[in-house]
């Protein structure tokens, strides 16, 4: 079983920090918990790897975070 942590594309993080900053212009505490929980679940991906659904491309996983 692997501990290390997930690896971000730079896409990823960019899209993610876009997410962010966006929730943060209206609240900006709402969008520090919902990046806390966006990383708390992706760290533990790689001791459940098949925790969420099959992605839509090969060899993927989805979680849904928020169900907006």
């Amino acid at each position: 079983m692997r501990n290390a942590r997930p690896d971000w594309t730079d896409e990823a993080r960019q899209d993610l920090a876009a997410i962010i900053g966006f929730i943060a212009s209206d609240n900006p505490a709402a969008a520090d918990a919902f990046l806390d929980r966006i990383i708390e679940r992706a760290d533990r991906l790689p001791q459940h790897p098949h925790a969420y659904r099959q992605g839509r491309l090969p060899g993927t996983r989805e979680m849904v975070i928020h169900p907006n």
